[in-house]
């Protein structure tokens, strides 16, 4: 119980220390921000940064990617033109172990749902 609080706790409290910044999805701790033009892109990302340093968001400097083109995000590699499956996600879904009760069953459900809309390779990766 203590953790599922202090995840929804974490939630809450990044979700508005970040209110208000434009183009920027949050998935749990992940964070994408885009944009079209570079200049509005490196405003928007000094914002976020002066949003976190204002509320003790750390960030680990390893994970941060700058101006890219295309970024693995929560499942999925977004790019510039597209969004579709990251390979990985695909191969999981492929060497998933065998379900055995309702909860591995739910799991492997929920992964395979999550990427269903973006890639034609999931049916041939569950057969």
């Amino acid at each position: 119980m203590g953790l599922s609080y202090a995840r929804g706790e974490f939630n809450r409290r990044t979700d508005s220390a970040l209110e208000g910044i434009g183009n920027l999805k949050k998935i749990v701790d992940d964070v994408l921000i885009y944009d079209n033009d570079m200049e509005e892109h490196l405003a928007r990302v000094r914002r976020f940064l002066e949003q976190c340093r204002e509320h003790g968001i750390t960030l680990k400097q390893d994970e941060v990617k700058l101006a890219q083109s295309s970024v693995s995000f929560a499942g999925y590699i977004v790019g510039v033109e597209s969004i579709k499956a990251d390979p990985e996600k695909i191969k999981a879904i492929q060497h998933f172990p065998k379900q055995t009760n309702i909860k591995d069953m739910r799991s492997f459900l929920g992964l395979v749902e999550q990427l269903a809309g973006v890639s034609t390779e999931i049916s041939g990766a569950i057969s």
